[in-house]
């Protein structure tokens, strides 16, 4: 298992590669006053606001975090929503969870999903995801394309990029 890292240093890295989506990106404040968890390694970093019978939608923090906190975990997806600002840090036990759950249909082919980043071992892992099209050509995924809420992506394969590049599906 790798060091933990603090909240600020991934923070800093989910903000650095989503600066130039259309959208402006994370930034900090959101961050910090948005995140929660899934899965038991960060368990500590959880709002108690969206848990409970009466946590319909999802909740900002009463007190932000403050960036020191410590994040656990080798494998993990920082999911961000815009339409409810929801923004979940999920820890997975092996990489192929985590690949399993970026294919999922609650993933980054989710209509409702505007960032689903990846880090391994505490960096930022850019990836692409190609699928099939109906003439049979690979195609890469572009989360900018318009939105087709029937749409399926038949034989998805996700693709590791070198953590230098941005994925294309943000551009």
């Amino acid at each position: 298992m790798t060091m933990p890292s603090t909240l600020y240093k991934m923070a800093q890295q989910a903000i650095a590669f989503t600066s130039n989506a259309s959208d402006g990106g994370l930034r900090l404040p959101e961050i910090l006053q948005f995140l929660d968890t899934q899965g038991i390694a960060n368990e500590h970093l959880s709002n108690p606001k969206n848990r409970g019978p009466k946590a319909y939608h999802f909740h900002p923090r009463e007190i932000a975090l403050t960036g020191s906190e410590l994040v656990f975990g080798d494998f993990l997806l920082l999911n961000h929503c815009s339409h409810d600002q929801s923004l979940i840090l999920t820890d997975f036990p092996s990489l192929s969870d985590l690949e399993s759950q970026i294919l999922d249909g609650a993933g980054i082919l989710n209509p409702f999903t505007t960032f689903l980043l990846a880090f391994r071992q505490g960096i930022l892992s850019p990836y692409e995801i190609t699928y099939e099209s109906p003439s049979g050509e690979r195609v890469r995924f572009q989360k900018s394309d318009p939105c087709d809420f029937g749409k399926t992506y038949p034989n998805a394969a996700l693709q590791w990029l070198d953590p230098r590049e941005k994925a294309h599906h943000l551009h």
